[in-house]
């Protein structure tokens, strides 16, 4: 609700899903190296990067996670550990009003 108007019906799953289409990547990494960095930079579905020690951090589409998994271990470097951080309702509750 928003003004009094309903601006999604459904249950938590269905709201969630109709409104998220961005995703946050946290993934462990052993051996970054420039071609995995330079390479990430380059996709245009990758709206956001931070690199921190062996760790990524990646804004992207939902439907590009298997692409990026399949960049990183062919450039050598291998996943330890990847996490997939979604919009949480009261996210895609703020997102709706504004």
């Amino acid at each position: 609700m928003n003004k009094g108007e309903a601006i999604r019906t459904g249950n938590i799953e269905q709201i969630l899903n109709s409104s998220v289409s961005e995703i946050e990547l946290e993934i462990e990494v052993d051996n970054i190296n420039a071609q995995l960095t330079g390479g990430l930079k380059n996709f245009d579905f990758v709206k956001e990067i931070n690199f921190s020690g062996n760790n990524l951090k990646i804004k992207t589409d939902l439907k590009h996670k298997r692409e990026i998994s399949k960049f990183i271990t062919d450039s050598g470097s291998v996943i330890l550990k990847m996490q997939e951080n979604k919009k949480t309702l009261e996210d895609v509750f703020v997102k709706l009003t504004k």
